[in-house]
């Protein structure tokens, strides 16, 4: 009787060894039979005593217990209640650009309305469950659907998702959406928060159930598509290996499958209500149309750039005379320095303990709410004191920080035996300038009066003997002398020949 998954024949054997234990003179013929043993069993515990003592609390729970309602039941109309969750999709996909580069398997997010089961908001991409990635999910669901779906090429009409403004109450697991952050989700647009036990999955069901039928539509035609475990057996392939979608074709197909669970699917285990006709069609969108008309009427609308901005997640932050800081990142903003914030003065009262909103995929500005619980905000710009974090993710900016941090932690480690070094050659100078000074006084004789009042002539010497000694001086040129030639062979005589002698000789020889 307890969740181990022990077999009767087992709790007999166990019995019998304690049996023979406290009656160690019976026989063996003297020992109760397995029949008697499990006679006994069925007759003292009941198949309801029986279910819930062998199962796990959780799985009992979840799984087995008997059920009293439905979710239907609880929700009054469209709006009255969305179910939000996320799943890792059962499929691997490629880069769109490379189709060779495997990159893994995408994340769902869907909220569902309770009332007509529309899917009224969704989330697709790589990016791992998180309270901001939720908040997007959420935005969907408010906003004109028409515009959502044009973003990943799907063309729809408005009346094909109708799915438009603020629900009464989201219910969430209590992971993600049990953040500090979510106090501003309730805060800001009024939404009431429901928040699952643990590990109890059948409290928001229709979600749940969601990710399986939405997958099913794919999974039998895409490769890529898990199965089983991933240790291969002999021959066979790896499944990965076999991706072939981008994140757009599993967009594009995720969004078709929507579109053909709200505008076509019937819902055969619908618990219809008694004020609904008999041909009032279990169709999400004619439930959803229905429910509008005859229950709540319209969805609370809202501002889709405030309400993005409102469930971004925040942080506190300071602010100085740089502007407003946070993660070491600075911002400014127009409302901050006519505020008086930045001005360089002591008597400048700065506020404290504010906080600002940020966007996980952009560094580039902040939204800072100068006054707590008020939903007004400040958009503020990175200052050109962090220009460095420009154009880039904040999980991109915190992996440079870290980066930078480690950099200057090695240059202040090197910096270390340098700083002393200098300080001990600092120390050795000034020891023996008192040295020499010391020396120096004794030797001249003079009273400190007399040598303060020299330090005008002597600064005017010193002065006039650093002009002298820094003046340029240009060298004498030393004047070349030509060089000797020396004569490698002998000269001859190209001269022209003199006949003076040949025409006037004194002889008289003359022909």
């Amino acid at each position: 009787m307890n969740s181990k998954g022990y077999s009767v024949i087992y709790a007999y054997d166990k019995f019998i060894s304690a049996y023979q234990m406290k009656n160690p003179y019976l026989e063996e013929y003297e020992f109760p039979t397995i029949r008697q043993f499990r006679y006994f069993y069925k007759t003292e515990y009941n198949q309801s005593e029986r279910a819930e003592k062998q199962a796990v609390r959780i799985e009992y729970l979840k799984d087995i217990r008997p059920l009293h309602g439905t979710a239907t039941e609880q929700a009054l109309g469209p709006g009255s209640r969305y179910e939000i969750d996320a799943t890792i999709a059962d499929i691997y996909l490629v880069d769109q650009e490379y189709p060779d580069k495997i990159i893994g398997r995408p994340t769902i997010y869907m909220v569902i309305d309770v009332f007509s089961r529309m899917i009224a908001g969704f989330y697709i991409g790589f990016d791992n469950p998180s309270y901001a990635i939720a908040m997007k999910a959420l935005t969907t669901s408010f906003r004109n659907k028409e515009e959502a779906c044009k973003e990943f090429g799907v063309a729809i009409s408005e009346q094909d998702w109708p799915c438009v403004g603020l629900p009464s109450a989201v219910l969430a697991d209590r992971g993600e959406l049990m953040s500090h952050q979510v106090s501003y989700l309730i805060e800001s647009l009024g939404i009431r928060l429901e928040s699952a036990p643990p590990r109890r999955g059948d409290c928001k069901g229709i979600v749940e159930r969601s990710f399986g039928v939405l997958q099913a539509k794919f999974k039998p035609y895409s490769p890529g598509v898990v199965t089983g475990t991933r240790i291969k057996k002999h021959g066979e392939k790896d499944y990965r290996a076999e991706a072939t979608l981008n994140i757009k074709d599993f967009t594009e197909i995720i969004l078709y499958s929507i579109l053909e669970h709200n505008l076509y699917k019937p819902l055969t285990k619908y618990d219809r209500d008694v004020d609904m006709p008999t041909d009032l069609p279990s169709i999400p969108i004619e439930l959803w149309r229905w429910g509008i008309q005859n229950r709540t009427g319209q969805l609370r609308s809202v501002d889709i750039k405030s309400a993005e901005i409102l469930l971004l997640p925040r942080k506190k932050v300071t602010i100085s005379e740089q502007g407003v800081k946070i993660w070491g990142v600075l911002y400014t903003s127009k409302e901050i320095i006519e505020a008086g914030w930045m001005h360089r003065n002591e008597s400048i009262n700065r506020p404290k303990n504010l906080v600002a909103a940020y966007d996980l995929g952009n560094t580039n500005n902040i939204y800072l709410f100068p006054e707590n619980n008020n939903n007004i905000f400040w958009v503020c710009e990175l200052s050109v004191h962090s220009r460095q974090f420009k154009n880039m993710t904040w999980y991109y900016a915190w992996q440079l920080s870290v980066e930078i941090k480690q950099t200057l932690s090695e240059a202040n480690y090197k910096h270390s035996p340098a700083r002393r070094e200098l300080a001990n050659m600092i120390d050795e100078k000034i020891k023996a300038a008192k040295k020499r000074s010391k020396l120096a006084s004794e030797a001249s004789h003079k009273s400190n009066a007399a040598r303060i009042k020299e330090i005008k002539e002597n600064k005017g010497d010193a002065r006039e003997k650093e002009r002298f000694d820094t003046a340029i001086k240009p060298k004498q040129l030393k004047q070349n002398k030509a060089a000797e030639v020396i004569q490698l062979t002998p000269r001859e005589d190209y001269s022209t020949p003199d006949y003076t002698d040949d025409l006037f000789n004194d002889d008289g020889d003359n022909d």
